[in-house]
């Protein structure tokens, strides 16, 4: 039985890697800097609901519903701890 050697990624990988990386940054800052990063009303609400788990009269993990996966509220949580990153979207850039 031979041994499969573990490979860097090729070159090609790496690139289309970085420039994606890149595209990425670049129109987050240019969106950001235009004041449209919360446009999208879906946006919004992902927000919101991330919100709601620490800051609403009942505070907690049913404050994330049923109809939406939690996941991306949840990741966005810790970036909620500072209203400036709530109220400028930028908190709901972190979400995977």
């Amino acid at each position: 039985m031979t041994q499969l050697a573990i490979r860097p990624w090729d070159p090609e990988t790496a690139l289309v890697a970085w420039i994606a990386s890149v595209v990425s940054v670049a129109s987050f800052f240019y969106y950001f800097h235009r004041g449209e990063l919360l446009l999208y009303g879906d946006a919004v609400a992902h927000i919101n609901i991330a919100r709601r788990v620490f800051d609403s009269r009942t505070p907690g993990l049913l404050q994330l519903g049923t109809v939406w996966l939690p996941l991306p509220h949840l990741a966005m949580i810790p970036f909620l701890v500072s209203d400036r990153l709530w109220r400028t979207g930028w908190a709901d850039q972190f979400h995977p």
